[in-house]
């Protein structure tokens, strides 16, 4: 059990461990957020209009072709994450 206010960590106060704590909280958050918006999306049609509607928008950075039929959409949502939608 930790002191009120104390930190695993043994800091008092904030620190870079609760700071990266934090952030890690806020980006699994993210993630979760944009699964549960994106996770239905069933055409690329869809994918395209819900990247445009988002605050601040999805962008479509680059569309790898797998085969004649198949591709993978890479859309950034931030600077480090990445959706990829594959259509067929």
């Amino acid at each position: 059990m930790f002191a009120e206010g104390a930190r695993a960590c043994g800091c008092a106060g904030p620190c870079a461990e609760s700071r990266l704590v934090e952030s890690c909280g806020r980006r699994l958050q993210l993630v979760n957020d944009l699964e549960a918006e994106a996770g239905h999306l069933q055409t690329l049609e869809q994918a395209f209009r819900w990247a445009r509607s988002r605050q601040p928008p999805v962008t479509p950075l680059e569309t790898i072709p797998q085969d004649e039929y198949t591709h993978d959409v890479i859309f950034g949502a931030g600077e480090t994450l990445f959706l990829v939608f594959d259509a067929t």
